[in-house]
């Protein structure tokens, strides 16, 4: 625009230029210049002071969706796996990846932490335009200088961390056992009820039990001569007796055929070794201090619940 300007008998004028208030968008979006300049402003003034703000979850939607680019974020199984389509234990608290926006949209339980600071902006802005865009994508490389390796660490260090606090949780219910320990000592009480294996071995790990059915299958405890809660606790243990061998292919195999054995070696002699006093201690077993429930599942999670970590 052209300002002139006039005084006494001379006159003059400048050329200014006004900057629009468009805003420069790296990403296919059905939202309006407007609103995206709104949420980019919101999101600003966040990161600098951690305030509440109204559109967070445009932020929380692009670092969960961030993370599914390279992981299967809340998944516990054997990390050294490339074995996919076996079962892990997922985290599950709702549907969506839990991702907690520090000062603006907290999450009660284990989640990803975003905390607020100038210094993290290099990170989080590319999770913003994730969030903004139309289907789920990073910013376009010929409108934004994306640092790939930046966001791979990043999302590398998040998913590491909530493992280890995933199992550390799940291993403080089933304390003294590891995680891989319980599932040996599960399998092994399924096949003991179900075949009358008395020994616990590495092999059993990778035989899955057969469908009960009363007419077919001759099961010792469910038998009606027994007691009432034996009965009752051999159903109770029998509801659920697929998830221990799901979840040793998950725990226990490198590949499809290749088996990690000295994971499997290390859980089957501690279990075999200590199974008495494992045996007692799961009658303690107690999830109620658990964050959320953890589910047996394939990574598809077309799974089998598992709302608790107890042995009957």
């Amino acid at each position: 625009m052209v300002v002139r300007g006039t005084y006494e008998d001379a006159e003059d004028e400048v050329s200014v230029t006004v900057e629009s208030p468009d805003i420069h968008i790296p990403v296919d979006t059905d939202l309006d210049a407007t609103t995206v300049k709104e949420y980019l402003l919101q999101y600003r003034d966040w990161i600098k002071v951690g305030d509440t703000y109204d559109s967070s979850n445009v932020l929380r939607e692009g670092a969960a969706g961030v993370l599914e680019e390279w992981h299967d974020p809340t998944l516990l199984g054997n990390l050294n796996a490339q074995n996919d389509g076996v079962h892990g234990i997922y985290y599950t608290r709702g549907s969506d990846i839990p991702v907690s926006i520090v000062g603006a949209d907290e999450r009660k339980g284990l989640s990803f932490d975003l905390d607020f600071g100038a210094e993290h902006d290099d990170i989080y802005e590319p999770l913003f335009w994730y969030g903004i865009s139309e289907s789920g994508e990073f910013p376009q490389e010929d409108k934004y200088d994306l640092n790939y390796d930046l966001l791979r660490g990043w999302t590398d260090k998040q998913v590491a961390e909530f493992r280890t606090k995933m199992r550390a949780e799940l291993e403080t219910c089933i304390d003294p056992l590891s995680l891989e320990e319980f599932v040996v000592l599960a399998q092994f009480l399924i096949l003991n009820a179900t075949t009358g294996r008395n020994e616990v071995e590495a092999d059993m790990m990778f035989e899955q039990p057969s469908e009960i059915n009363d007419d077919q299958v001759y099961v010792p405890g469910r038998n009606s001569e027994q007691p009432t809660d034996l009965q009752d606790a051999t159903t109770a243990l029998l509801k659920f007796r697929d998830a221990p061998y799901n979840l040793s292919r998950g725990l226990f195999l490198l590949k499809s055929n290749v088996v990690d054995h000295q994971r499997l070696s290390e859980a089957v002699e501690s279990v075999s070794e200590n199974l008495e006093h494992y045996l007692l201690q799961a009658m303690q077993i107690d999830t109620a201090d658990l964050s959320a429930p953890t589910r047996s599942a394939r990574p598809e999670r077309q799974v089998t619940v598992l709302t608790s970590c107890s042995i009957a």
